[in-house]
């Protein structure tokens, strides 16, 4: 056999060894992956109260009373509370949401929405796949319509017993004007773009259905109430990338990966993940720059991003249990004795 013959052989040699490494790599790893969900055939509505209350065809009254028979105490929600413009049924709303769809600034924002959203066929699809597999992990659950308005930047999700409202508004880009007049930080800034819409809607969604954020009994409670979200994110958007799953920075998202270790030992010997006093942890699920009390280059919110890897370990470690189980289970000692959690070291 010729010197060429002998090259060739190694190379396909090495070629079919680096296939079954891979083969071997991906094999191991598939067990680290999340419950998969099929996307249930649902027939997501989608309403766009901001194109209705703007549009110049209809007299006011005529979209004011459409508007409160559709939406329901969504509606009086957005007028009395968003909005500040007083309660659907008081006849001076009117005259007053004439002022506000009138108003320049307003207009400005409006126009802004139209340019990015006049087609939302692309968002209605993600939306439709993430409430379907919502639907197959939840099939006793309501699957809400998705109502989209203008907030006048007061908030981004607004929830009600049949509904998921999204804030058009607090989805212009990072770079928008608006924000900067504004004076929003950049860390908040950072996740008013197009790509965190479906996000938000679910876990907003799911947040109301089990009152996530509310009742937290230790930090350890705390830490795994969002730990689970998180996860549920996983399930049930897995197409979307971890940096918009938790709202990091891809260097921020690599901090925490590499100081996981590090913060575990933190809680632990200062004995602050079994603390059930709030001034004691509560810094680590504050948003912001940074977590305070960690280096700043840390994220913000670190306890969450440890809360999620004690729920991936657990669910990686418990195969029998599902997401709806998951969250029916509200001992979070038991959860992570059972979870055979081992942060990564540094």
């Amino acid at each position: 056999m010729n010197k060429n013959t002998g090259k060739s052989v190694n190379q396909i040699a090495q070629f079919f060894l680096f296939i079954i490494i891979g083969f071997l790599i991906t094999s191991c790893g598939s067990e680290d992956k999340p419950r998969n969900y099929t996307v249930s055939p649902i027939s997501l509505s989608v309403e766009r109260l901001d194109l209705e209350l703007f549009d110049p065809s209809i007299p006011m009254i005529q979209k004011n009373k459409a508007a409160s028979k559709k939406y329901g105490e969504f509606y009086d929600r957005y007028t009395e509370n968003l909005l500040n413009l007083g309660s659907a049924k008081d006849p001076a709303l009117v005259g007053a949401l004439k002022g506000f769809t009138s108003d320049p600034e307003v207009l400005s924002i409006f126009k802004k929405i139209q340019a990015l959203y006049s087609d939302f066929d692309v968002i209605q699809s993600e939306l439709t796949d993430a409430f379907g597999r919502y639907h197959s992990a939840f099939p006793d659950k309501v699957v809400p319509t998705v109502v989209t308005f203008i907030s006048g930047f007061n908030t981004k999700i607004v929830t009600t017993d049949s509904i998921v409202g999204v804030g058009l508004d607090l989805y212009l880009g990072a770079n928008d004007g608006f924000y900067e007049l504004l004076r929003y930080p950049m860390y908040k800034r950072a996740q008013l773009s197009s790509e965190f819409i479906t996000r938000d809607a679910i876990y907003g969604w799911l947040s109301t259905e089990y009152q996530i954020e509310e009742n937290d009994k230790s930090f350890l409670d705390a830490i795994i109430k969002r730990g689970k979200m998180l996860y549920a994110l996983d399930c049930l958007i897995p197409e979307i990338h971890d940096t918009i799953k938790i709202g990091y920075s891809g260097p921020q998202l690599a901090w925490a990966s590499a100081y996981e270790g590090h913060f575990w030992g933190v809680v632990v010997d200062q004995k602050i993940l079994f603390s059930t006093i709030k001034g004691e942890y509560a810094k680590y699920l504050l948003d912001g720059p940074f977590t305070s009390g960690l280096d700043h280059n840390s994220p913000p919110r670190y306890g969450e991003w440890l809360g999620w890897q004690v729920i991936k370990a657990y669910m990686k470690n418990n195969s029998d249990i599902s997401l709806r189980q998951l969250f029916e289970l509200d001992d979070a000692q038991e959860i992570l004795n059972k979870s055979g959690y081992k942060p990564k070291k540094q």
